[in-house]
This record gives structure tokens, sequence and C-alpha cells, in this order.
């Protein structure tokens, strides 16, 4: 496992900032490698330097290696999801039509 010294920080702090100049939160990332960021292994890394390469050079889009569903804008945060209620019909309406 990766022992976290400064410069690890560092390294980890320089890749979160490419991957969020293209658009890949930290959640995304944290679901791509199974672990929390802090718990990255040297492993990882490479493998991330290779996802943005291939990213930031257009050879794949990010839905080629990230679940976008794991991604919440910051302006989404914190505020309840707005879930959009199937309408019913009105059965008696529908009876005293003929519909039924």
């Amino acid at each position: 496992m990766l022992k976290v010294t400064k410069t690890d920080v560092d390294t980890i702090n320089r890749l979160m900032g490419a991957f969020e100049s293209i658009g890949i939160s930290k959640e995304m990332i944290e679901a791509r490698i199974q672990r929390k960021l802090e718990a990255i292994t040297t492993h990882n890394i490479v493998d991330l330097r290779k996802i943005y390469s291939s990213i930031k050079d257009g050879i794949a889009s990010p839905i080629d290696f990230f679940d976008t569903s794991t991604h919440k804008s910051q302006q989404t945060l914190g505020k309840p999801e707005i879930v959009q209620q199937e309408e019913t019909p009105d059965l008696a309406a529908l009876f005293e039509a003929g519909g039924l």
C-alpha cells in the first residue's frame, strides 16, 4: 500500500485538480478505484494517469471510465431531489364519461 507522505498528498491533489478540470469529481474517482481517495495505491495512480491522458487526448470520453451517476454538482449537493409523481387518471370522471 502507498505510504502517504507530503509528496504523495501533493500528487493526489494534482491528480484531483487535473480530473476536476475535465469534469470528473472525487466521488467518481472513488467509485472507479473502489476505495476512498485517502487509501489510493500507486497502481491506482498509474491507472488514473493513463485514463486522464486518454480523455485529454480525445481517445476516450469520461463515460468510458466513470459512472457519471455518482457525480453530483456543487449546486445539487444538500438539496432534496424533486421527484415528479405520475398523474393517475380520475376513475370517477372516466366512468361518468363512459370510458370504463
